[in-house]
C-alpha cells in the first residue's frame, strides 16, 4: 500500500462526503465545506 494512494483516496472520500452533506443539508452547511468546492 502506497501512502500517496491512500492520501488521494482519503481526500476523494472527504470531498465526496462533504458534497453529499451539503446536498442533503443545504440549510446547515459546514464552514469547512467551502474549502472543498
Amino acid at each position: 500500500m502506497k501512502t500517496g494512494n491512500n492520501i488521494s483516496l482519503i481526500s476523494s472520500v472527504l470531498v465526496a462526503n462533504t458534497k453529499t452533506t451539503v446536498v442533503r443539508i443545504p440549510e446547515i452547511r459546514p464552514p469547512m465545506g467551502g474549502l472543498f468546492n
